[in-house]
């Protein structure tokens, strides 16, 4: 596994992710690598399921040994989570993962700053204009 996610985090060379994806199917820091390139690329509503799917498979895998990024690795995902949501303007959603991911920091400040975060999200619910209509009846 190290192999094959080794050559990709050396050279963020696209190919050798897609092929890590098949040499290692299942593998949620697959997934979180996958997901936190369609962020970066602006493709949110792609990124989503993807780190959705890493903070859903770390929930529960022992976090010692070789698996001792497993805490690191979730709260990021869940961190990108929470930005896709607001990037796609589903402030709802949005405020409670930023809540989520601050029960998941042992860091105040970090816990304090998705806490923020989610207040951001409720002051634009509670700030958002009506949605548009069509305009006036023609009868």
């Amino acid at each position: 596994r190290a192999e094959v996610l080794l050559r990709y985090l050396l050279t963020s060379n696209k190919t050798l992710l897609a092929n890590a994806v098949t040499a290692l199917p299942g593998e949620p820091l697959i997934d979180y690598l996958m997901g936190r390139r369609d962020y970066t690329e602006g493709r949110f509503a792609e990124a989503l399921p993807r780190l959705q799917a890493t903070v859903t498979a770390l929930a529960d895998v022992d976090a010692t040994g070789d698996r001792a990024y497993v805490p690191w690795v979730r709260r990021e995902a869940a961190h990108l989570v929470a930005k896709s949501l607001w990037a796609l303007r589903d402030y709802r959603a949005a405020a409670d993962a930023f809540r989520f991911v601050a029960g998941l920091t042992p860091y105040t400040g970090d816990r304090m700053r998705h806490l923020d975060w989610a207040e951001r999200c409720e002051w634009t619910l509670a700030r958002a204009l009506p949605e548009p209509t069509k305009g006036p009846s023609k009868n």
